[in-house]
């Protein structure tokens, strides 16, 4: 059982250095293409009502619902029942 429970932590050690390299390798990409759109004059406005919709609906499903800390909706984005209905209307999507 020990051996067990060392080699999940082993690979959930594997696996998450992989997730901080790969985003110490794209951080100067990122931080470059930020800058970009900065200058640029580009900031949260530019993003539409269609995408904002979208990536809210992703991110946080009862956004408008609840006081910042939303308890209800299991793990990280949205329900996989939703299929492409939240796409509709979406001019970029």
């Amino acid at each position: 059982m020990g051996v067990v429970v060392l080699a999940g932590l082993l690979a959930l050690g594997v696996y998450a250095f992989g997730g901080w390299r790969d985003a110490g390798l794209d951080a100067a990409a990122l931080k470059a293409e930020a800058r970009r759109l900065i200058a640029e004059g580009r900031g949260p406005d530019d993003l539409g009502a269609d995408r904002l919709a979208v990536l809210i609906l992703v991110e946080d499903p009862n956004f408008w619902s609840h006081d910042g800390v939303d308890l209800a909706t299991p793990g990280a984005g949205a329900p996989l029942d939703h299929g492409d209905v939240w796409l509709e209307g979406c001019a970029e999507a």
